[in-house]
């Protein structure tokens, strides 16, 4: 049996272009019969499957995600499912199809209406996407980067006063950071972990240990059906090759992971 979790890269496309997203954007998307093909030789030898539906934005392929979610329940005994969006296409029908079958489910958020413009123009205030008495169900990924980190607690509290329990601190790598940003990285974390300790937040990063920043490892399976064992081909080889943008990624993963360390030992 392998305990890997399985990662289908259900598209390359994307309805943004995030300024601080590292991803390879290309006009291609998995087709079922590439899913059905790696899920029946899988379920060969695994009775059960953890499958995380990854992009570009998946939910452009909302459909695609349902088949294959039904395929895989005729094949195996045991699943869990998890999947990733930027919000802006979420619907309420999505909502109840993420909610009824138990995804984790996360949604991008950074903050407020101005910093979600950070992001991408015309931003939309993609909270009101998901309605005030559900906000409880998504982890909410914030992404703290060198131009919201002034503001990043304050966003933090802000999306926690709106209703969100749930919550994953994403560092933007693969850019540069002033020292001053760093120096600013830290103390705003320093502030979202006492309010996460008094709250008694629920934090996505306590769950998870990636080997490199930003990658995620399992068995990882692109549009074309070719297997990899992580996301990181979707990173630029002139993103992953930089020396300098290597030691930054360095730097916050290890600022953030002292920060973690310390909340557990607690």
């Amino acid at each position: 049996m392998d305990e890997r979790q399985v990662i289908f890269i259900v598209t390359k496309r994307c309805n943004f272009d995030c300024t601080y997203c590292p991803i390879i954007k290309e006009g291609v998307s998995m087709r079922f019969e590439v899913a059905r093909d790696f899920l029946d030789e899988y379920s060969k030898e695994n009775e059960k499957i953890d499958l995380k539906f990854f992009g570009g934005e998946p939910l452009l392929e909302f459909d695609l995600v349902k088949e294959i979610l039904s395929y895989v329940k005729l094949k195996f005994r045991e699943f869990s499912f998890e999947i990733c969006t930027n919000g802006f296409l979420l619907t309420l029908e999505m909502l109840d199809f993420f909610e009824r079958e138990n995804f984790k489910f996360h949604i991008s958020i950074d903050g407020d209406r101005i910093t979600q413009g950070y992001k991408f123009k015309d931003a939309v205030n993609i909270i009101d996407k998901v309605p005030e008495l559900r906000r409880d169900f998504p982890i909410v990924n914030i992404v703290l980067s060198p131009k919201n980190i002034w503001d990043s607690y304050s966003n933090f509290v802000y999306l926690y006063q709106k209703g969100f329990r749930k919550f994953k601190l994403l560092p933007h790598f693969f850019t540069n950071w002033r020292e001053d940003e760093f120096v600013e990285f830290e103390k705003q974390l320093s502030y979202i972990f006492s309010f996460i300790k008094e709250k008694g937040i629920y934090l996505d990063n306590f769950f998870i240990k990636e080997n490199r920043p930003l990658v995620n490892s399992g068995i990882v399976v692109d549009c074309k059906g070719v297997e990899f064992v992580d996301n990181g081909f979707l990173i630029s080889d002139e993103l992953v090759d930089n020396e300098v943008l290597g030691g930054m990624n360095e730097r916050l993963d290890r600022i953030l992971g002292s920060f973690l360390d310390e909340l557990r030992n607690v």
